[in-house]
């Protein structure tokens, strides 16, 4: 018999044992994740350079305003060769910080270009956004004819009933060409000749065809570089974070481990009691102004706890043809509206809400007191919540940047949180040469996993009773024999 704590100690970091035990919980975690792998230290990425240069017209060194590029003048490394284009900086609604737009017709239609390299022969994606600018000729539409290398498309915008330049509309242009020569001119031309006010561009980009990637066992594992400063033992750490995911005593109530969401292949496919009504407005929802009002809407149409979903229920939102992007109102306009959506999220049920009212040493459920639920209850009786997001799978999860699916489990590893660098005030109990304490600020890069394995512990909808916090994790785990309560296979 083993028991929690026993043997798993952090090097200079180690402390008493509740104190430690985030730190090394979070770290073995990650480690247990990649121990049917061989751990080496990670690759840096280098990013390769974008085809086009500056297609987001960022670098142009212009002060918020309006300007007339003339041919023979630049924007950055676009070149006007061909009568006039407006520049707006900062004026037009954009998807992204940093991003200028150009209006190809300045007071009268003109082209700007530059020369790519490129691979002759090969397919390339090339993707822009285009709408129009109609402050004058407001009823006319706006044409752009582009041209990449000797190949020529044109491409045209109606002017919708809302533009303006807060609503612009993008459209979002893709289409491909293939370049009979290595060096090639992308060229964009306004079709609207001797009128000011044309069809407006930005976020231009060039796309190479998708490399399959490679077998990720033959990838390096992108493990903190640091790791052994904090862990003794790799071995044990992984025997650790292993138990730590799959033991259910880990949950307020005995019974809900991380792996109750992530058992079949690392998700979770529980059909039934599965909704959660908060996607419009919620805290992690889309966050809109109509958030309170969407909200509303949604808790009238909510289908209630103990749901039983079928396939005809999917999906939850719905595009007139779901197999292209669809429309996101108010910015962009693809010409495939929203045409149902339940407003709900199909999550993850955890725990019944609580409040924590300590430990019962020996004992794998937290004491608790009531606490009224007016969403996930019958007659008065609470039932597990449901997360406002499912769980994603923690397959090959090692290899994330982040983890998450808003990424909010950061790359770096605080010792604390999942917020890694963006939380300055984060710091962990490091001892120093005579033995006391002092509370200092790490960050683990790779580390996401243990950044993310922070979070979920003791949230009070995912495994806790609210309040409860990780020293009293770890109170309670020492009293306990580890997967007490579970089946184990006896050659594991």
């Amino acid at each position: 018999m083993w028991f929690y704590g026993h043997g798993f100690g952090l090097r200079a970091w180690r402390s008493h044992g509740v104190k430690a035990f985030l730190l090394v919980g979070a770290l073995a975690g990650c480690t247990a994740m990649v121990s049917a792998q061989q751990p080496v230290a990670a690759v840096p990425v280098v990013q390769a350079p974008p085809l086009v240069a500056d297609g987001e017209f960022a670098a142009a060194g212009f002060a918020p305003g309006e300007y007339l590029v003339r041919a023979g003048q630049s924007i950055g490394p676009w070149n006007v060769d061909l009568g006039n284009v407006g520049l707006h900086v900062g004026q037009v609604a954009v998807p992204g910080p940093g991003m200028n737009v150009v209006d190809l017709n300045g007071n009268r239609g003109g082209s700007l270009f530059q020369t790519l390299q490129l691979q002759r022969g090969t397919t390339y994606t090339l993707r822009f956004l285009l709408t129009g600018n109609w402050r004058t000729n407001p009823t006319t539409p706006r044409r752009v004819a582009v041209l990449f290398g000797l190949q020529r498309q044109v491409f045209e915008v109606q002017p919708p009933a809302d533009w303006s330049f807060e609503n612009p509309q993008w459209q979002v242009i893709e289409t491909t060409f293939t370049p009979s020569a290595n060096a090639v001119g992308l060229r964009f031309s306004s079709e609207n000749p001797g009128v000011p006010d044309g069809a407006m561009i930005t976020d231009v980009e060039v796309l190479p065809p998708p490399v399959a990637p490679g077998p990720l066992d033959a990838e390096p594992i992108p493990l903190p570089p640091d790791l052994d400063d904090y862990v003794m033992d790799r071995q044990k750490a992984v025997l650790l974070g292993k138990a730590l995911f799959w033991d259910m005593q880990v949950g307020s109530d005995g019974r809900t481990a991380c792996a109750t969401c992530h058992w079949h292949a690392g998700a979770d496919i529980r059909t039934k009691h599965t909704l959660n009504p908060g996607a419009p407005g919620s805290q992690f929802g889309h966050q809109t102004d109509l958030g309170a009002a969407l909200t509303a809407k949604a808790l009238a149409g909510f289908r209630g706890v103990n749901a039983q979903m079928r396939p005809e229920d999917y999906p939850f939102h719905r595009f007139a043809n779901p197999l292209i992007p669809g429309d996101e109102p108010g910015f962009v306009n693809r010409g495939n509206p929203v045409i149902f959506d339940t407003l709900e999220v199909h999550g993850s049920a955890g725990v019944k809400k609580a409040l924590f009212n300590g430990i019962v040493p020996g004992s794998a459920v937290d004491a608790s007191l009531p606490a009224a639920d007016d969403l996930f209850s019958i007659d008065g009786a609470n039932v597990r919540q449901v997360t406002g997001r499912n769980a994603p799978t923690s397959i090959n999860a090692v290899f994330f940047d982040r983890t998450f699916w808003d990424g909010r489990a950061n790359n770096y590893f605080n010792g604390v949180n999942p917020f890694g660098d963006l939380d300055p005030d984060a710091r962990v109990l490091k001892a120093d040469a005579s033995g006391r304490m002092q509370r200092v600020r790490i960050l683990l890069r790779n580390a996401s996993l243990a950044s993310q394995a922070v979070g979920p512990v003791n949230s009070s909808v995912e495994m806790s009773w609210i309040a409860r916090e990780f020293p009293d994790v770890a109170r309670k785990l020492f009293s306990l024999r580890p997967l007490a309560l579970q089946q184990v296979d006896s050659t594991d």
